[in-house]
């Protein structure tokens, strides 16, 4: 009898203290979803590069919705467009980035600059939670530029 006593116990303890360590992290409560649908994107290397961000397989479970349409651009370039619509609590809140591709520009370089816009309008979302206090951000020019003029 005292044996299962013991038992029963040490299975309601456990599932007791399992509840209390499932309870979901307060910060984890602004992470965001995102669904992309990007047939120009690669989406293995959007995910090897933005290992924060998470993507869902379902649109219906995202908090934004990321499309992608591209078009020919009339000196053999390609202009892509990416919408970013806002679902859910987000609902209104749509952006839209474009991004131009010479002739000559090599898919390393095409999706790096996707990349880039998906960046930009994934931070605009982050922005507006507590999440975006968890991601660092860093920031590099092309060029070495030099202020001309200060504002004081």
């Amino acid at each position: 009898m005292k044996y299962l006593i013991s038992i029963f116990i040490f299975l309601s303890f456990g599932i007791f203290s399992n509840n209390l360590f499932s309870q979901q992290n307060p910060d984890s409560q602004q992470q965001l979803n995102f669904f992309l649908d990007c047939h120009d994107c690669d989406f293995d290397f959007v995910r090897q590069e933005l290992e924060f961000v998470s993507f869902v397989r379902d649109p219906k479970l995202a908090d934004v919705h990321i499309m992608s349409s591209s078009s020919q651009t009339g000196s053999g370039g390609t202009k892509y467009f990416l919408n970013f619509i806002g679902l859910k609590k987000l609902e209104g809140q749509n952006m839209e980035y474009e991004y131009f591709s010479e002739q000559s520009a090599t898919s390393d370089e095409i999706r790096k600059g996707l990349l880039k816009l998906i960046k930009t309008g994934i931070l605009q979302y982050y922005s507006k939670t507590s999440f975006l206090n968890q991601i660092k951000i860093d920031l590099e020019e092309k060029e070495d530029k030099i202020a001309v003029e200060s504002i004081d």
